[in-house]
Order: C-alpha cells, then sequence, then structure tokens
C-alpha cells in the first residue's frame, strides 16, 4: 500500500508539471500570435494611411495633410509604444525607424504639409515626451538609434 501511495504522489507531481508546462507553452503561443496581430495591423494600418489617404487628398491644402500627418504619427506612436512593451522585436522596429529617416529627408509633402511641418504637428498634440524624444533622435541620428534598438540597449 505505501508503494501505491509513493506512486500516486510522484504520478499527481508529474501531472501538475506537465499541465503547467502545457499552459506555460500555451502562454507563450499567444503572446506570439498577439505580436503577429500587431504587426498585420500596423502593416494594414501603415499601407491604408500611405497610400490609400495619400491618393486620395488630391487637393493641395493644410487640413488635408494635416490630418494625415494626425493619423500617421498617431500610428507610429503605437508602434513605438509596441516595440517598447516588447511586442514588436527589434530587428523589425529598426528598420521601420530607418525608413522613417529616409522619409524625414525625401518625402513630397502632402498636400502642402511638409513630412517635417507633419512631424512638428504630431509633437503639440500627441503629448508623449519619450515618444518625441526617441523620435526627435531617430529623425536626426538614424544610424546611432538604429544600431541601439538592433543591440537592445538603452536610446538615451
Amino acid at each position: 500500500m505505501a508503494w501505491s501511495n509513493v506512486f500516486l504522489a510522484i504520478f499527481a507531481i508529474i501531472s501538475a508539471y506537465l499541465a503547467w508546462s502545457a499552459l506555460e507553452t500555451s502562454e507563450q503561443t499567444q503572446r506570439e500570435l498577439k505580436k503577429m496581430d500587431l504587426l498585420s495591423d500596423f502593416q494594414r494600418r501603415y499601407d491604408q494611411v500611405v497610400y490609400d489617404v495619400k491618393e486620395k487628398i488630391a487637393e493641395t491644402n493644410r487640413i488635408a495633410g494635416t490630418n494625415y500627418y494626425h493619423r500617421f504619427w498617431d500610428l507610429l506612436n503605437e508602434e513605438f509604444s509596441a516595440w517598447s512593451e516588447g511586442y514588436v522585436k527589434p530587428d523589425t522596429f529598426g528598420p521601420w525607424m530607418e525608413f522613417r529617416e529616409r522619409e524625414w529627408r525625401e518625402a513630397p509633402p502632402v498636400g502642402d504639409v511638409s513630412y517635417a511641418a507633419g512631424w512638428y504637428e504630431a509633437t503639440n498634440y500627441l503629448r508623449r515626451p519619450e515618444f518625441a524624444c526617441f523620435m526627435r533622435e531617430a529623425l536626426h541620428k538614424a544610424a546611432i538609434i538604429l544600431q541601439r534598438i538592433l543591440e537592445n540597449q538603452p536610446l538615451l
């Protein structure tokens, strides 16, 4: 009888460990699926903002350009938050920021609002100093910021 109790106790411990292990794996899988959902949503929204909306702005006016950049910088603010919280990997986020720096130098205006003017307008309404500071660094010191992102180093 004593051996059967030992056997049952060992069986219970092994069962508990396997259940815990399955739960841990399930949580990791759910987190990875959420990351994929976020990346997919960011890409869909980016395409919508950059291509669809830009094409629809036929008239050259300040309101249309400002509205475009509000949507654009809101999206980037969310991407920054997701990256900061570990939902977007550095090797994904780094190239996104490298592209932002290229846009800063080369993007044509939307309506009559330049990329830089759209950014400065966004700093007034976003009210998120850590994002504004990060983007200022990323737009003006892209190579340094990209290297820090890819190496998972502190940015400031």
